[in-house]
């Protein structure tokens, strides 16, 4: 029986877990205290670093400026690795209640935060974290299918199979929201400049230089809102058919599936594509 789905973190599929043990449990929640702390000091160093912007600023002095870039410059790492050890605090106390890793090849990794705790058995210092994705399993008929692919021409072979119910519940997921609110925040702000437009003195090339810019804002909030509009019906519609066709290069006998509508190849060499593992 195929599970329900599958965990990928960095790309790599989970194959097993195990549970953490006592010692490694307190090891986790001394990092997670340390990480605490850690953000605790970055967020004391930004607070004076704005201390020193804005009394640059008020008093019109450089010194105070050059001091604040000098601040930034020597904690630039610590800066660069907040964001990280921001999302493992959010999520390691999931890992301290679950007390489970998950094992990837040669990788262990804790399965709420995403952190790398070992690699080749040696246990990992420091705060790196892995994208985290779920897939429905590639249903046994897929690899039935795929052996009944016949000459489309020189150079590919086709067939095609049905989605399973698993694999049409994740293909919804990638159907993008309609950003409505963007779309309206930028109509509105095209028309408060056509409004302030009219109290501006009417100088033919004050008028030519802000229709030109309200056109061009225009066509770019609209080009993206169609865009997303596109990609959201075709998806939709790949999961209204719910098929996807084999593909059997001749080649190199690579072996794939796309959908019809959106183009997107789904499974490469009968595993889930990169772009659904990451």
């Amino acid at each position: 029986m195929q599970p329900e789905s599958q965990q990928w973190y960095g790309g790599r599929l989970v194959t097993a877990t195990r549970e953490l043990t006592p010692d490694e449990r307190l090891e986790l929640a001394e990092l997670l205290k340390n990480t605490k702390r850690s953000l605790k000091q970055t967020a004391f160093i930004g607070f004076l670093a704005l201390v020193v912007l804005v009394a640059s600023v008020v008093t019109g002095r450089l010194l105070g400026f050059f001091g604040l870039v000098a601040i930034l410059y020597s904690f630039r790492r610590r800066f660069a690795g907040a964001r990280a050890e921001l999302q493992f605090v959010r999520t390691a106390e999931g890992d301290l209640a679950e007390g489970r890793v998950g094992i990837c090849g040669n990788i262990e990794v804790l399965l709420a935060s995403c952190l790398i705790w070992t690699w080749k058995g040696e246990r990992q210092a420091g705060i790196t974290l892995l994208t985290r994705a779920s897939t429905a399993p590639v249903p046994e008929h897929a690899h039935l299918a795929m052996n009944y692919v016949k000459p489309f021409d020189d150079s590919v072979s086709v067939h095609q199979r049905p989605l399973s119910d698993a694999e049409v519940a994740e293909l919804t997921t990638y159907a993008p929201d309609v950003p409505i609110v963007r779309g309206l925040f930028g109509a509105l702000t095209v028309a408060a400049a056509l409004v302030a437009l009219s109290a501006v003195p009417r100088y033919p090339p004050v008028i030519v230089a802000s229709i030109a810019i309200c056109l061009f804002v225009t066509w770019r909030i609209a080009r993206g809102l169609l865009a997303v509009m596109r990609v959201r019906r075709e998806v939709l519609r790949d999961t209204a058919d719910r098929y996807v066709v084999i593909v059997r290069r001749t080649e190199d006998n690579q072996l794939f599936e796309v959908l019809p509508h959106s183009h997107y190849v789904w499974t490469e060499g009968g595993e889930p594509a990169d772009w659904r593992r990451s």
